[in-house]
């Protein structure tokens, strides 16, 4: 422990990190670290960047992320690895906008990263060696001089929360929070940014504002806004977002017409994708207005 308190003040004092409420700059989050534990796309020996998470400069595909960092000599890493955090990717496997990365320093320090990764049951996420070279994640995003150290990132690369410590459940929280504000508010086609107080979400903000009824739900991924003169823009989503495409076959239809027809009805029960693109003013109702809208949008 008197060894692990030396090292711990010697980090304090060595880097500087990113704060909460802090963006990450482009050139740190082009820092680039080599993948030795497969997951999120990457392959043993890829390069790894946090920008490549960047929807800003990969075309549009944001996500929000958690990124541990460890090192295979503190047994308080692997009793984190081998617990419930160390399995809490699987509860977002579905959802491609939800990245978890663990940066891991000193390998074969008694474990190599590969036995690493093989410690919780089913695998671990995707694991990039941190080295120094270049400089290295814990040196912009660790907590304190301390590890195992956890940050969450949102869509806009803005550091949301930082510790030292997460159950599963927690990780999982903050992770729903980050997604429940991902998208952007508009009112016609202006942008607002985000002047909430600290108790609402970016997504209440934007409906409430203007005046609308934010109904929550347990899940934050349900709540919805109803009779806002805003509507929301979902971002992290692997559903076209296109308003009236309910086939999502990148065409407004008659099909289309018939799809919202029957949810109104009763007669078919909407996928989120769905739901979404039948709710085309974004007021958190499927009503005869949304048919209105795309039997305009088909007639040109």
């Amino acid at each position: 422990m008197k060894k692990y308190i030396v090292i711990s003040i010697l980090f304090a004092f060595s880097f500087s990190y990113y704060e909460v409420g802090e963006s990450i700059s482009i050139s740190d989050q082009s820092l680039s670290k080599s993948t030795c534990f497969a997951g999120n796309g990457y392959d043993v020996n890829d390069d790894w960047e946090l920008s490549d998470w960047n929807g800003e400069l990969n075309g549009g595909d944001y996500n929000v992320i958690f990124l541990e960092m460890s090192a295979t000599w503190w047994p308080g890493c692997y009793d984190s690895l081998s617990g419930p955090e160390g399995i809490a990717h699987f509860e977002f496997e579905d959802n491609s906008h939800v990245k978890f990365v663990v940066g891991l320093s000193d390998l074969n320090q008694p474990y190599s990263c590969a036995q690493w990764g093989n410690v919780p049951e089913g695998g671990a996420c995707q694991i990039v060696h941190d080295t120094n070279t270049g400089g290295s994640l814990y040196g912009l995003y660790g907590n304190e001089g301390y590890i195992p150290s956890y940050i969450w990132i949102n869509q806009n690369m803005e550091v949301i929360k930082k510790t030292n410590s997460a159950s599963g459940w927690s990780i999982g929280n903050y992770i729903e929070e980050m997604l429940e504000d991902c998208g952007g508010c508009y009112v016609d086609d202006t942008y607002i940014e985000d002047y909430g107080s600290s108790s609402q979400s970016y997504q209440q903000y934007c409906c409430e504002e203007f005046g609308g009824n934010y109904i929550t739900f347990s899940d934050p991924q349900e709540n919805y806004c109803e009779d806002s003169d805003s509507h929301w823009v979902k971002l992290c989503t692997n559903c076209s977002n296109t308003p009236g495409d309910l086939n999502s076959d990148q065409t407004i239809d008659v099909l289309d017409v018939v799809s919202v027809v029957n949810i109104i009805l009763g007669v078919s029960d909407p996928e989120e994708c769905e739901s979404i693109s039948a709710d085309s003013n974004s007021d958190g109702v499927i009503n005869i207005q949304d048919v209105i809208n795309i039997v305009n949008e088909v007639l040109g």
